[in-house]
């Protein structure tokens, strides 16, 4: 019996293990369909081992190859245990090629510590391109890297992974104009025409008015940071990403780092992936460059 047959067995049995809602994807006890984890038992869920994903700077992502059709099902389950809460923004993205690289896209910030249990509804995660459907998951990836810089401290362990249909109905319709203008804090500077429009009920104006505010970002004032409030300067702090950033030159998804001119070309595709001048324009690395000022007080890295 060929390797592909006896997940397929182990897929059907999962399911009917766990009920006709669900279906388990990896129950973390083997991880032949992962790649990326290593087996961890002493910080366990259930059953005797999790999914340990460590040494995240050279291993930015984890994948799973498994049950490909998920479009039986409204949302993937999942429990994640963080080890340290730094923030770490993790994308999930599920794979699911026409002609490109096309796929279905959500993220989360590792901001607790412990286990916690997601329960994540497809219609929260967002469609790049022309993904093919639930119905053909080629590869589902969590990615440290795809719009954040990996963190040493990441350490991640997954278990009991399914597929659901127990989610959360989504939101209702979006509110109406005037359900948005009797939210906002009319008594802003610069909302004076926000005002007027609101006051003569003309709700469409007022919102049209509304992105008229936020568009003046030219002559909206910038806040800066009390001095009192900086940390001092860390000698330690590793600024190598950002040095790189000051000379115009961006890594993204594991590729080599590319310089793209001076001024910057912001069409530039150095590896012939439609990806990365789509991450380019993202300005991901703003955040690389504001840790560097922050921890550093270096101006260069602000300007």
């Amino acid at each position: 019996m060929g390797v592909r047959a006896i997940v397929c067995i182990a897929a059907l049995a999962a399911s009917v293990a766990a009920g006709a809602d669900e279906m388990v994807l990896s129950d973390f006890e083997s991880l032949a369909n992962w790649e990326g984890l290593v087996a961890d038992t002493g910080i366990v869920h259930e059953g005797e081992q999790s999914g340990l994903w460590a040494n995240v700077p050279a291993r930015t992502s984890v994948s799973y190859r498994g049950v490909r059709d998920w479009s039986q099902y409204r949302g993937l389950s999942v429990w994640i245990h963080n080890q340290n809460a730094n923030g770490q923004r993790i994308d999930l993205i599920a794979h699911s090629s026409t002609q490109g690289l096309d796929y279905f896209q959500h993220h989360i910030r590792l901001d607790w510590t412990g286990w916690r249990h997601f329960v994540l509804p497809f219609y929260a995660f967002g469609s790049i391109r022309q993904p093919a459907g639930w119905h053909r998951i080629d590869v589902f990836t969590l990615s440290a890297s795809w719009m954040d810089e990996p963190r040493e401290d990441t350490v991640v362990r997954l278990d009991d992974m399914r597929l659901t249909d127990d989610v959360p109905d989504p939101v209702g319709d979006l509110m109406t104009d005037r359900e948005l203008i009797e939210r906002l804090d009319l008594s802003r500077e610069r909302m004076e025409r926000v005002r007027e429009f609101a006051a003569e009920e003309d709700w469409q104006q007022a919102a049209l008015a509304v992105l008229d505010y936020y568009r003046g970002v030219d002559e909206q004032r910038v806040q800066t940071v009390p001095d009192e409030l900086r940390p001092e300067p860390d000698e330690d702090y590793n600024t190598a990403a950002a040095h790189r950033h000051l000379r115009h030159e961006f890594s993204f998804y594991r590729s080599d780092w590319h310089a793209v001119g001076d001024p910057i070309d912001w069409t530039a595709n150095p590896v012939g992936d439609i990806e990365w001048p789509i991450a380019l324009n993202r300005h991901g690395f703003l955040r690389t460059l504001a840790r560097a000022w922050w921890h550093t007080g270096d101006e260069r890295y602000a300007q």
